[in-house]
């Protein structure tokens, strides 16, 4: 069992649905990654994401996806990752995005 967390410190993290409107690979990477823009409505954030060996791009763009949307910025070589995307294990303990259905407005909060 992981450590408890208060509902005030649940409240503060900004969990939001967004829209993946592109995708692109990041050679450079010492692992296989993306480079992810999600559209939030009246934002976008960009994301580097270990995506590559699970999903193509044309498979991810459009994709509403559940994302932490107020993590602190990571420089991954010269990109910088300022959201990230929800995920669970599954059996072969790859990623398992965590989406919605294309009925939720994007920039919809999670709580």
């Amino acid at each position: 069992m992981t450590k408890t967390i208060s509902i005030d410190t649940f409240k503060s993290l900004n969990i939001r649905v967004g829209k993946i409107t592109s995708v692109e690979d990041f050679p450079t990477a010492k692992n296989p990654l993306y480079i992810i823009h999600i559209d939030f409505g009246n934002y976008i954030l960009q994301t580097c994401a270990g995506l590559r060996n699970i999903k193509t791009k044309k498979e991810l763009i459009g994709l509403h996806v559940i994302c932490l949307t107020n993590i602190e910025p990571k420089q991954i070589g010269k990109h910088i990752s300022n959201c990230l995307i929800l995920a669970a294990e599954n059996k072969n303990k790859n990623p398992n995005l965590l989406c919605t259905e294309k009925n939720e407005k994007i920039g919809s909060k999670i709580f």
